[in-house]
């Protein structure tokens, strides 16, 4: 085992020089930050001040202008001190006085910028000659000198520090450097081992930086565990300054995020836009630098995805069970079911619109249809018999809603605390079906998307594995009454730390943290809502299957319950065919030189979605291309693209060409394959 190489010692005199530069460092940092939280206290009456500001400055403005003052002070002084030696005739105290002056100058202006040192130097010089001059001459010879003099000073002195009306103050820094000094001090306090990186500038204001630890004493975790410490840092709520991990999912990476103005306190409507068929996502929200985020109904060729809804009581936790049941019957193939145990009060747009139980005998009657449809389901996928491009199968070990032709059932079970929390029989049925369902309902094309006021194993019915097997899928969790555990959502940011409401008064329902495909949950973002001309609008409600129908209806007749169902159920989907070949393209007007094109006139980020219709737009009417590519030749080409590191993904759902990412991108530059376009 080698030797570890003995620490080169430092030299004693060298020692006091190093401390005394880290004395200065310090200092420095303390008097930037100290100047930057005085300009805050005096906008913003009741904050607090920095120590040795004064109060009555601060409140006054006089803080304000502490930069502006000092040549007037200077002259004021000089002309005051000469004048009175004058009058006095005691020209020797004269000299005493200026000396003394110029000394004070320089010690004064010794450790500040070169601009504010080379004019303290210059009124000191200034000082020795007119103070005395003045005290030996009186006013008439010597003070319009001076005055020049001064004036020649003063004209520089105005135009590095201008003046800036209070409105047409800027709200934040120009330059990021504050916060450079201000993560600094935070990360000394809190002993992190954690440095910023180059700073991306946001759409509308704001700053992201990354956040970069030494991932042994210090990880992105450790920050992320104190959001006030970060937005009280930075003197503003968590949704204006906060830190999130990587997308990446290294543990010693992540990002610091500071915005001008509060995004998420002004609500978004909902734009009609469905799940992408060949993904499952969906967009839910935006988060607080205005990217889309997401959540994800099912994976094809794998099944659907289950989720964990939580939140108290006006945290906007049934809006957003709301939101998902207008997106999915917005598809076609996804058919809602709602169990409500608060007797149908929770989501009452939809009893009389879609399957509906209310209270707790009907939800669990409900519960016993499900799972006897999915146990039906299940035996007729085992015993299906299909064709795997090419290989002839018996028996599909996962649910794909095109292969099969077989609708999507989306279980909303809201207020599931109700029902699963009890101890009596019905009560532990209740869990066990439930539990069944989240166990086998991904192979069978059936979710179940819980929504309760708090992810507890009591008001689960101590069920660990329900949990688990929710949390899995997708997670969203608005304001929370009593503190959340990590394990209980995976988040390492506390819910309950969400205000209940904003700065204008207005309650943050909406408000909250999503674990879904964007990865994530640490930023936090706020849902859409479902614009009123849609719900006047009458939703059209897919239908089950006969196959399952009659299986729900068969339980719960044996129930003793019989809930209305369809009478005459449609005939299974359609298997929907695969999209017809494109047309070969002619070399540099292929799929990846489209997509090339549109994200270079961009000059930036664009959405999956924008980037499609933009590159459809160009190959038709600048290209004289027929039809656009297919989707599916323009993921491919995507895929390529970002494989070759010709562009980068910064985050989920948007491409951008590599020199506008702050994201590690690979360094090759090789040529996508253009197969895909043919």
């Amino acid at each position: 085992m080698p030797r570890r190489q003995p620490k080169a010692e430092v030299p004693r005199w060298r020692r006091g020089q190093q401390q005394r530069a880290r004395q200065r460092e310090t200092e420095a940092l303390a008097r930037s930050v100290s100047v930057h939280l005085a300009r805050q206290a005096q906008a913003r009456p009741g904050s607090t001040l920095p120590p040795g500001v004064n109060k009555a400055l601060a409140t006054s403005g006089g803080y304000r202008y502490r930069r502006h003052l000092p040549p007037f002070v200077w002259v004021l002084w000089v002309i005051t001190a000469g004048l009175g030696c004058y009058g006095a005739h005691a020209w020797k105290a004269a000299f005493v006085l200026a000396a003394i002056t110029a000394a004070g100058l320089w010690l004064l202006t010794r450790h500040l910028p070169s601009f504010t040192r080379r004019c303290g130097l210059a009124m000191a010089a200034l000082t020795l000659i007119w103070l005395p001059a003045l005290s030996l001459s009186g006013p008439k010879p010597s003070l319009p000198l001076l005055l020049g003099c001064w004036v020649a000073v003063i004209i520089p002195w105005v135009k590095h520090y201008r003046w800036v009306r209070e409105e047409d103050a800027p709200s934040q820094p120009a330059t990021p450097a504050s916060d450079y000094v201000t993560w600094n001090l935070l990360a000394e306090e809190k002993k992190w081992n954690a440095t910023l990186g180059t700073v991306e500038e946001l759409p509308g204001g704001g700053r992201r930086y990354p956040i970069r630890t030494d991932g042994i004493k210090t990880v992105i975790g450790n920050v992320l565990g104190a959001p006030e410490n970060v937005a009280g840092a930075w003197h503003k709520p968590m949704t204006e300054a906060y830190a999130e991990r990587s997308p990446d999912g290294i543990t010693s990476r992540g990002y610091l995020t500071v915005l001008g103005r509060d995004t998420l306190m002004r609500t978004r409507e909902w734009n009609g836009e469905g799940i992408d068929p060949q993904t499952g996502i969906v967009r839910v929200g935006r988060f607080a630098d205005n990217s889309a985020a997401h959540l994800k109904f099912f994976t094809r060729r794998y099944g659907t995805r289950h989720a964990l809804v939580s939140g108290t009581s006006g945290s906007g936790k049934s809006e957003l069970l709301n939101l998902l049941l207008f997106i999915a019957v917005e598809c076609g193939y996804i058919v809602p079911v709602v169990l409500d145990p608060q007797e149908g009060q929770s989501l009452p747009y939809w009893r009389d619109r879609c399957l509906y139980a209310a209270g707790k005998a009907e939800c669990l009657n409900m519960l016993r249809g499900l799972h006897a449809g999915m146990l039906d389901r299940s035996r007729y996928l085992a015993g299906l018999k299909w064709d795997d491009d090419g290989v002839p199968m018996r028996g599909m070990g996962f649910f794909d809603h095109v292969l099969t032709g077989l609708p999507i059932v989306l279980c909303i079970f809201d207020e599931a605390h109700m029902l699963l929390s009890g101890t009596g029989k019905d009560d532990r049925k209740a869990v066990e079906l439930t539990l069944d369902i989240g166990r086998l309902g991904r192979k069978t094309g059936e979710a179940m998307w819980l929504g309760t006021h708090l992810p507890s194993l009591s008001e689960l019915g101590g069920e660990q594995a329900l949990r688990d097997m929710l949390r899995g899928g997708n997670v969203w969790s608005g304001r929370t009454a009593n503190r959340v555990a990590e394990g209980m959502l995976g988040l390492a940011k506390d819910p309950s730390l969400i205000p209940q409401y904003f700065t204008d008064g207005k309650e943050t329902a909406g408000l909250g943290y999503v674990a879904g495909p964007d990865n994530r949950p640490d930023a936090p973002m706020r849902t859409d809502i479902v614009p009123t001309a849609m719900k006047r609008r009458n939703p059209v409600v897919p239908a089950l299957d006969d196959r399952f129908a009659e299986a729900m209806d068969r339980a719960m007749k044996q129930g003793g319950v019989q809930l209305p169902i369809p009478a005459t159920a449609p005939a299974p989907l359609a298997v929907v065919p695969s999209p017809p070949d494109d047309e070969p393209a002619p070399e540099g007007r292929t799929a990846s030189d489209a997509i090339l094109a549109v994200l270079e006139a961009a000059g930036g980020e664009l959405d999956r979605g924008e980037l499609i219709i933009r590159a459809g737009k160009l190959v038709t009417t600048d290209w004289g291309r027929a039809r656009p590519f297919a989707v599916r030749t323009m993921s491919l080409a995507l895929a390529d693209l970002e494989e070759a590191g010709r562009i980068a993904k910064p985050r989920h759902g948007t491409y951008a060409p590599v020199r506008t990412t702050i994201h590690a991108v690979g360094a090759s530059a090789g040529t996508g394959s253009e197969g895909t376009s043919g």
